[in-house]
């Protein structure tokens, strides 16, 4: 591909993405559900630990919060039409924190959860693992003084033949999805 189909490409997946988005948002904002089961009444303590997790919704949902100071958002989705249902599980510093199925649906189905009371000024790990056996990791510090947000996104094999990843980032400012 020469850099000027390379940069059509980029361009049309930009606006295929901020179409999504906006049908995700739409979507969202008129209660459509998801088959993540979400509860953010209901906050999950992980054992051994005084870590704990709220599901928090989907991106532009009406419960979805912003994390405070020394908490972490983590994004998840399921990138894969080539595998419309995903089982992941995602840990820290091996303690399950996330053991759900994720659909893919309009391909920008990201639920977000806080983590909250996670030691900080110690590195942790985020450990994602896929049914497909893909699996990512990251190494990340939290702030008291600020919030820390992680996307993870699964991107399962297709007709590309590319075998099952993710993307996983780690920052100190909120994500954009477009």
């Amino acid at each position: 591909m020469n850099n000027t189909d390379s940069r059509k490409a980029s361009s049309h997946r930009t606006a295929s993405a901020a179409a999504l988005l906006l049908t995700v948002l739409l979507l969202g904002a008129c209660g459509s559900g998801s088959e993540t089961s979400l509860s953010a009444e209901q906050p999950v303590t992980t054992s051994d630990s005084e870590l704990t997790v709220r599901a928090d919704g989907a991106v532009g949902s009406s419960n979805e919060n912003l994390p405070g100071a020394g908490e972490v958002k983590l994004w998840v989705s399921n990138q894969s039409f080539a595998e419309p249902n995903v089982t992941l599980d995602i840990r820290v510093d091996n303690q399950t924190v996330v053991d759900e199925q994720f659909a893919v649906e309009n391909q920008h189905n990201t639920i977000g959860y806080i983590l909250a009371n996670v030691e900080p000024a110690t590195e942790h790990t985020i450990t994602a693992t896929a049914d497909s056996g893909a699996e990512a990791s990251a190494v990340f510090t939290v702030d008291t003084d600020q919030p820390l947000w992680i996307s993870l996104a699964y991107w399962g094999g297709g007709e590309d033949s590319e075998e099952p990843d993710f993307t996983l980032e780690v920052a100190d400012e909120p994500f954009y999805f477009d």
